[in-house]
């Protein structure tokens, strides 16, 4: 394994703590590895840094401003370029762009003037903003994944709905053979700090974790517990988050009990919310994959997620809990009823499926892809 030369390209490597966990697991397991990451500003030059690697480097790069982010093709000039003088010093065999538009044309570039083999990795980004609204992008964006020696899935559903839905059916059938779901890992804080659930708390509790915006639909979990709680179904709802509209909700009058607890980035304090509570509801509108909910399910709890998005397709439905239309208030309680009519199945299975979502895990599927690339290139 450690014979195999790689180099990331990952803007978003700033952005969340997750991407350095997967390079310090991948490390941990001896492959040689570059990460190239792409910045605009000189205060993100080493952001998430994680501890010294044994067998590779993290290379922060300055090459574009804010200014050329409204000149996409200026931006992907200089990105380009700066790439070239990296590969010139750090040469390797395989690279694995983490988004397909930005860090996947770099690949494909590379591709073409080296012949080098890469994988991709598809975000919501490129779904939901260039693919879907540009024809460019999606003619871009079909040329990346053609090249491409393997397409990365975080969801099942990004592969069999999405991907159908903007490229079609024959594009989708000839992309299929070459992709693969490989989710994201969760922090082993979660999972060195399991813990089971019996049974559902004696007061019924809902719990939201996520940014307080339009996406995060946190107004359909209130809408749906209203329904609830009209009903008899008595039922309080814990939301930990910040976000645009938090100071509007906060001003609302309803029959739920609602407790705010603003942004949590102690997972201590997180975790005691989440055995407070008994599921997770969080019905985004767009979701790449969702790290909260295998956090929650490593606490016993069953989870509600939206349908056709990042979290559904990893396990059959009802088995950690239910899909739902983030649209319809009356399904979410409902499907927030029958979780507490198969409490205990639901609870058992959130807590044991928690444990696939290992970072040791998700990288022993990369390195299995990893080197199936190399065999054949």
């Amino acid at each position: 394994m450690s014979e195999i030369k790689l180099t990331h390209i990952n803007s978003y490597y700033i952005t969340s703590r997750l991407h350095g966990e997967l390079v310090s697991m991948l490390d941990k397991k001896g492959l040689k590895q570059h990460v190239f990451v792409p910045v605009q500003k000189t205060a993100h030059l080493n952001k998430n840094m994680p501890e010294k690697l044994k067998h590779g480097e993290i290379y922060y790069t300055h090459c574009f401003s804010t200014f050329h982010r409204y000149l996409w093709p200026l931006k992907m000039m200089r990105t380009w370029k700066a790439f070239k003088k990296h590969y010139a010093k750090h040469s390797t065999e395989l690279i694995h762009a983490h988004s397909l538009i930005v860090n996947g044309l770099i690949a494909y570039r590379a591709h073409k003037k080296w012949k080098l083999p890469y994988i991709v990795s598809i975000r919501s980004t490129d779904m939901h903003i260039f693919m879907q609204k540009s024809f460019i992008f999606r003619n871009i964006g079909y040329r990346i994944l053609k090249n491409a020696s393997a397409i990365m899935f975080l969801s099942p559903a990004y592969l069999d709905i999405q991907l159908k839905a903007i490229l079609g059916d024959q594009i989708y059938r000839e992309l299929k053979p070459k992709s693969h779901i490989i989710p994201n890992g969760i922090n082993d804080y979660w999972l060195n700090n399991r813990k089971s659930k019996e049974r559902a708390n004696n007061q019924r509790t809902v719990i939201f974790v996520g940014i307080i915006n339009k996406r995060k639909n946190l107004q359909a979990i209130i809408n749906a517990c209203e329904i609830l709680n009209k009903q008899s179904f008595n039922i309080r709802l814990m939301v930990a988050g910040d976000g645009p509209l938090l100071s509007d909700l906060k001003k609302q009058k309803h029959l739920t009990p609602v407790s705010y607890y603003g942004h949590i980035s102690d997972p201590e304090k997180l975790r005691d919310l989440y055995r407070e509570a008994d599921l997770l509801a969080v019905p985004s509108l767009i979701e790449t994959f969702g790290l909260i909910y295998p956090e929650a399910m490593s606490q016993g709890l069953p989870v509600i997620y939206s349908k056709n998005q990042g979290f559904d397709g990893h396990f059959p439905e009802g088995y950690v809990g239910f899909t739902v239309n983030p649209h319809d208030a009356n399904e979410i309680a409902s499907k927030i009823k029958m979780i507490y009519s198969y409490y205990a199945r639901l609870s058992n299975n959130a807590y044991e499926a928690s444990l696939t979502f290992s970072w040791e895990m998700v990288a022993e599927k990369l390195i299995n892809l990893y080197s199936s690339i190399k065999k054949v290139n």
